[in-house]
Formats: C-alpha cells, sequence, structure tokens
C-alpha cells in the first residue's frame, strides 16, 4: 500500500496521514453502497421494490371494494392511503402509529361488513401484505436517512484529511524537486572543476 511505501522511505506521518484517508474512503464507499441497496429496495419509481409491492396490494383492496360497492370501507381505505402519502412526502415517523390505526378501524369495518367470508378473507389477506409493505417501507426510509446522515458525517471527516494529505505530498513534491536541481547544479559543478585548464 501507499502507506508502507511511505513508511519504507520514512515519511512516517504521511505515511498515517495516507492510512487514514484510506480506511475513511473504504467507510465512505460501504455506506454510499448501504444507502444505494436501501434506495433500491424501497424501489427506485412507483412501481419497483416495496413501495410497488404496497400499491399492487392496495389498489387489489381498492378494486375489490369498489366491485362489493362498501363505501365505508373505501372510505377508511382513502384515509389509509393518506398516511401513506404523507409518511412519503414528510418522512414524519408519526404517520406510523396513524396508519396503524386506521388499519384496526379498517379490520373492525370489515368484521362487520355484508359480505361473503370469501371476499373479506381476500381482502383481509391485502390488507395485512399492504401493511407489511408499508412498515418495511417505513423501516427503510428511516434507515436510508440514517445512513445518508453517516455518509455526510464520513465525508465531512475525510475532506480535511484529504487536503491535509495533498498539502503534504505537494510540499514533498517540491521538496523533491527543489533537490533535483540542488543535486544536478551541485554535479555540474564538480564537473566544470574536474575539466584541465587550457595552456
Amino acid at each position: 500500500s501507499m502507506a508502507t511505501r511511505l513508511a519504507a522511505l520514512g515519511e512516517t506521518e504521511l505515511a498515517k496521514q495516507s492510512q487514514a484517508v484510506r480506511e475513511g474512503l473504504d467507510t465512505y464507499i460501504k455506506t454510499f453502497a448501504a444507502l444505494s441497496d436501501l434506495t433500491v429496495k424501497l424501489g427506485l419509481t412507483p412501481e419497483t421494490g416495496l413501495e410497488g409491492s404496497l400499491r399492487g396490494s392496495v389498489h387489489a383492496i381498492e378494486t375489490k371494494l369498489k366491485d362489493l360497492n362498501e363505501l365505508r370501507l373505501a372510505v377508511t381505505m382513502l384515509t389509509l392511503r393518506r398516511h401513506e402519502k404523507d409518511f412519503m412526502l414528510r418522512r414524519d415517523p408519526k404517520y406510523r402509529g396513524e396508519f396503524n390505526k386506521t388499519v384496526d378501524e379498517f379490520r373492525k369495518h370489515l368484521a362487520t361488513a355484508d359480505f361473503p367470508p370469501a371476499a373479506k378473507g381476500d381482502i383481509s389477506d391485502k390488507l395485512t401484505a399492504y401493511q407489511r409493505d408499508m412498515m418495511a417501507y417505513m423501516d427503510g426510509v428511516e434507515k436510508a436517512a440514517a445512513a445518508a446522515k453517516s455518509l455526510s458525517d464520513v465525508f465531512a471527516k475525510l475532506e480535511p484529511q484529504m487536503d491535509k494529505l495533498r498539502s503534504a505530498v505537494e510540499k514533498l513534491s517540491t521538496t523533491a524537486e527543489e533537490d533535483r536541481k540542488s543535486t544536478r547544479l551541485n554535479s555540474s559543478h564538480v564537473s566544470e572543476s574536474r575539466m584541465p585548464s587550457s595552456a
């Protein structure tokens, strides 16, 4: 590694700086990869990832309720959708509690609704999937926010280390160039002094 080569040249402090930057970059890359994975899991478009799954479940419920002409459940479902949209826009954890409370209300209305048990079972299964995906989506958003903050913190620490390393390398390069010029000049004087004088 660069740190090992610098240490071998006697540049111990520079070797330490180089190692610190290397470790910081490794942490940055790992954190960025984790954030990227979370973003894909949440859904890069409304049709993919957890967002796509939860929308698929809720659209199936809405279609079923429309077919059954069940107004009270349709209104409760609209409230659930509003909590979903509010969370996606505001990222406020309070919507988790409101969403789950409305799911409980929906289940109570579903239990007393006047339609076949098979239809109730189908809607209940789809509601379970919708709630599960919504909770996973909320968890993912919280983890992504933590990863984004961590990424910012890592970069804030890494940036001055990189600046310090760059300055040290530039100083070393300037010193090496000056030494090279001085050596060339000295060898030139030595050569001249060794030349025989003409009679």
